[in-house]
């Protein structure tokens, strides 16, 4: 990156948009020491979470500065897309992909959907796993015709609109920008403990609740199957969620950027 302006006195900036964990679920291609050599030539290394910061070489710290994605107010009209009398709706939104982990989603309802025979699971999304996915909703009788494989969606906002439980089971995030956008849609969320960027955004017992680990189906199901049996705290921690995502309110985030920005381009 630093060769294409060498001698111009152009400042570089690195914006990792994903957190250091990445590297414990992935093998092969680049590694966590090569990706972090390039970064000692930035003027600059922005990260989405305060707490990313320590799985960085001290010698970068100096150089970090912590700028989460803005999350939107969610709007609140419009009607919900959810017709059905008396059904409930999990929802998850996210590409079909290895990195969130969908297998262990379906995985864990599977073990709580007899429990619990009003609720759905739609999934808002596409990618390369939709094959693997629809395999093994049909090879597992307690999903057959309560999921959703909904596929890309031009208007998210009234899939959250319909939802009354939202679930990322991500390995690792950067910044969750879907249950970003559930927790401002007043959804109470569950997540794994273990999952970078999830476990910042949801405040265990207080706008959703956390799965121990990362990536078992029954932790996850545990979760889920408490909030599925008490309406009252999904509505309770739905509430909460609006003003847990309030710190990143846009204008704030924009500052962030232009600070940032006119700090790195003074001489």
């Amino acid at each position: 990156m630093r060769a294409y302006t060498v001698g111009m006195g152009v400042p570089v900036i690195v914006a990792e948009r994903n957190a250091p964990t990445r590297f414990e679920h992935l093998h092969g291609g680049i590694s966590s020491k090569v990706s972090y050599a390039s970064f000692h030539t930035a003027a600059r290394v922005l990260i989405q979470m305060e707490g990313y910061r320590k799985h960085y070489p001290a010698s970068l710290h100096k150089r970090i500065t912590t700028i989460p994605n803005p999350v939107m107010s969610a709007p609140r009209d419009g009607e919900s897309m959810h017709k059905d009398v008396g059904r409930r709706r999990l929802l998850s939104v996210g590409r079909l992909s290895y990195q969130k982990n969908y297998p262990a989603l379906l995985a864990g309802f599977a073990q709580i959907a007899g429990q619990h025979p009003v609720w759905d699971l739609a999934v808002v999304g596409e990618g390369e796993d939709r094959a693997a996915l629809e395999r093994q909703i049909a090879e597992t009788p307690a999903l057959v015709g309560r999921v959703q494989l909904a596929g890309p969606s031009q208007d998210v906002h009234a899939w959250y609109r319909s939802a009354d439980l939202f679930c990322l089971a991500s390995r690792w995030e950067g910044f969750p920008n879907a249950l970003g956008e559930a927790l401002s849609h007043g959804i109470a969320s569950v997540g794994y403990a273990g999952c970078a960027g999830v476990s910042d955004l949801i405040l265990d017992g207080q706008n959703g609740l956390l799965a121990a680990g990362n990536g078992d189906p029954t932790t996850l199901a545990e979760a889920l199957g408490t909030l599925m049996a008490s309406p009252q705290d999904c509505q309770d921690y739905g509430r909460a969620a609006i003003a847990s995502v309030a710190e990143y309110e846009a204008a704030r985030i924009y500052g962030l950027w232009e600070k940032t920005l006119l700090e790195c381009a003074k001489p």
